[in-house]
């Protein structure tokens, strides 16, 4: 958990309204956010992930 979200819980608002360079003045020894590889790894993942397509309606299962 990054300074930026410890901040925002404890206040219960969204973690975006809160300035990094701020949370970071009041936890310092947490990591900054990274949002940006956070989304980059949930893409690679997701590429990884193959979701079978759904057979075609016409095809008899019997």
């Amino acid at each position: 958990m990054n300074a930026r979200r410890k901040v925002a819980k404890s206040w219960n608002v969204s973690d975006r309204t809160i300035s990094d360079k701020y949370a970071r003045q009041l936890y310092p020894k947490e990591k900054s956010s990274k949002v940006g590889k956070f989304r980059k790894a949930l893409k690679s993942i997701e590429k990884d992930i193959k979701i079978p397509k759904p057979l075609h309606k016409t095809k008899n299962l019997n």
